[in-house]
């Protein structure tokens, strides 16, 4: 069967495009063994520059070097996509120092193309004390450049797991003549200082020290990246990532409208309150909150109850809740800061039960004199993962809900992780409308948010 040149070439992109990247011992990548399948495939691929253009640099392998020159000449004009790493796959060996001394060579092979960088992505050691390290001559490299289609900029630095303290490494200033283009940063165990990089144009911005032992920075520090975001709209704060001082001044996003945060084991309650107390965020559309253990849990309810103004969120729509460990008393002060939310979305919710019972206690007081309805709005609910310890609970507020003009117009149900069964789908079926639909891509992407340790650096 002969396939036209143009589905071909559309299957070579997507093949290079979607494939996750080989590890340290997979030395066959497809581009490569696609260009020697036959004469007429070979002819194609070498005339399809965006065939060549996904770079997922290895610098362990032996003949990366000769194969970067080549991709690179192949994928002629087309914008390059680089992912810069000693492997991609997270194990033993990427613990080791002093592998990264490579990566200043590859930076050289790459800049005389840096015209072209789409996407720039470096997992890298941290120099320590040494001041000839390859962190710090990577930085000098970039320095003095331009990369006016850089639209993704990610700078990883490999936190050890075998030390008591880890001091995230800072990011001196780097294309100091412009990224116009640039839309999307992330910082992992990377401090941006003042004036590190051109942020006027970023939209969305990752910042976290995943490290359980990383050290927090000055709250002026994360101040001055954040304000230095006009444009932001998409925010994610990954661990601790400040220092607590008293009477810090409020960070103005007012464009913001997403906002997702993972609470890893270092962070305390005074962080969480900190946190929320200093960004003024107007505009919020949706907040997620990650890996939240029973008392960070309780932390954040307790400052949404005591500390926050009425409506902190005042036109919030989707509020989501991952790995939250344990129930919790639940007060009317949660639901009131965020008085707007139409979408509920849950997974591995201790938290379910708790937040369920309490709507349905303030539902049975509608008739009180001065009853305020809480999330009047609510329509939609989607559960990640659903098993029968919340069926009895959400049936409860299925049917104090339909009693009154608001009720809930769907569930949204991940089928790969609906533990209900079919007896008590069907019961909850009557109630309301169900969707048991394919949530894969959701939960994946879930799991790499609250994830501390992902398997692969960049997720």
């Amino acid at each position: 069967m002969n396939l036209p040149n143009e589905l071909l070439e559309i299957i070579f992109r997507y093949a290079a495009t979607s494939a996750r990247p080989v590890g340290k011992h997979q030395e066959v990548l497809f581009p490569i063994s696609a260009s020697h399948v036959c004469g007429h495939w070979r002819e194609l691929s070498l005339n399809t520059p965006d065939f060549w253009s996904r770079l997922n640099i290895s610098i362990l392998r032996t003949w990366e070097e000769n194969r970067v020159g080549v991709y690179l000449e192949r994928s002629r004009n087309a914008l390059l996509d680089i992912r810069l790493s000693r492997h991609d796959w997270a194990d033993e060996s990427s613990q080791y120092y002093g592998s990264s001394m490579k990566m200043p060579a590859f930076i050289s092979l790459l800049l005389p193309h840096i015209h072209r960088w789409r996407t720039f992505a470096v997992n890298i050691d941290p120099d320590g004390v040494d001041p000839d390290g390859p962190y710090l001559n990577i930085r000098k490299q970039l320095h003095d450049h331009s990369a006016p289609k850089l639209e993704y900029l990610h700078v990883s630095v490999i936190g050890p797991l075998d030390c008591d303290e880890f001091i995230p490494q800072p990011i001196e200033p780097i294309l100091l003549h412009g990224t116009s283009a640039l839309a999307k940063v992330r910082f992992g165990n990377a401090i941006a200082g003042r004036g590190s990089l051109p942020f006027q144009h970023v939209t969305t911005l990752d910042l976290g020290f995943s490290n359980n032992h990383a050290t927090p920075t000055e709250y002026s520090d994360v101040k001055w990246v954040l304000e230095a975001s006009p444009h932001l709209e998409d925010l994610t704060l990954r661990g601790q990532l400040f220092f607590h001082q008293y009477n810090m001044p409020v960070i103005k996003l007012p464009f913001l409208r997403s906002l997702k945060i993972v609470l890893t084991p270092c962070c305390d309650v005074t962080y969480i309150h900190d946190l929320f107390i200093s960004l003024s965020t107007p505009t919020l559309r949706t907040l997620e909150l990650y890996a939240l253990s029973k008392e960070k849990l309780e932390g954040f309810i307790e400052v949404m109850e005591n500390n926050m103004p009425q409506s902190k969120f005042p036109v919030l729509e989707t509020f989501g809740l991952a790995s939250t460990q344990g129930s919790s008393q639940i007060f009317n002060d949660l639901f009131r800061v965020m008085p707007q939310v139409t979408h509920l979305w849950l997974l591995k919710p201790g938290l379910a039960n708790a937040l369920f019972n309490h709507l349905v206690r303030n539902m049975a007081r509608r008739k009180a004199a001065g009853w305020v309805p809480l999330w009047p709005n609510l329509s939609t609910i989607t559960f990640l993962e659903c098993n029968p310890s919340h069926y009895k609970s959400v049936a409860n507020f299925l049917r104090k809900r339909s009693k009154i003009t608001q009720p809930i117009r769907n569930i949204r149900i991940d089928s790969s992780g609906n533990g209900l069964g079919e007896n008590l789908m069907n019961a909850l079926g009557k109630l309301v409308e169900v969707e048991e639909i394919d949530l894969e891509e959701e939960r994946r992407m879930v799991a790499r948010k609250q994830m501390v340790n992902p398997d692969c650096w960049y997720e």
